[in-house]
């Protein structure tokens, strides 16, 4: 009987063993993810750095490195952004007020990006998203050679739209109604 309870839970230990290598052959041969593909696992972006049968190792964007089984990548989703290319569009998202002058932010944003070497050229736009009755979402695009480029790239658009609005148009930021009120209580003698 100890043979059979030994058996089994010898089974069960060679079980995941034997689905991550068989994992491990599917990764090595197929092409879903390879080195240098750039991934997002577990709310984490980076890039792979190592494959083996067992595991495979990320660099997380802070250079920390994610090492997870393989069989990870054949059970649980993940994004591959470099899968089919590296290419890739990014997004900036900006809350302003309904002030705010889009035809010339996006005729700003064109300009900019003409003078940026992270913007391969391929798409740009600027449009509205969404109106609410305190301010409207402005979603602009942005295309890159790379999951690098595009970080650095939404990163200074950003900032650049932002600083742009606010020397030439800061009536377009968006306002935090406020009010000042008397908290002390008043005595009303009558």
């Amino acid at each position: 009987a100890s043979a059979g309870v030994i058996g089994i839970i010898a089974g069960v230990a060679a079980q995941s063993t034997l689905s991550n290598l068989i994992a491990g052959l599917q990764i090595a041969f197929g092409d879903s993810v390879k080195i240098g593909d750039t991934v997002v696992v577990e709310g984490e972006w980076g890039t792979v750095e190592e494959i083996t049968l067992a595991f495979l190792t990320v660099r997380i964007w802070d250079d920390r490195r994610l090492t997870m089984p393989v069989s990870y990548f054949n059970s649980m989703p993940y994004e591959n952004w470099s899968r089919g290319g590296s290419q890739i569009t990014g997004t900036v998202l900006l809350h302003l007020d309904h002030s705010a002058p889009v035809p010339a932010l996006r005729e700003h944003l064109a300009d900019y990006l003409r003078g940026r070497p992270e913007w391969d050229g391929r798409s740009a736009n600027l449009l509205v998203t969404e109106s609410t009755p305190t301010n409207i979402v402005v979603r602009a695009t942005m295309s890159a050679a790379d999951a690098d480029d595009v970080w650095d790239l939404r990163c200074a658009v950003r900032e650049e739209l932002l600083t742009w609005l606010g020397t030439h148009h800061p009536h377009a930021l968006p306002k935090i109604p406020t009010a000042i009120t008397d908290t002390r209580e008043r005595a009303d003698v009558g």
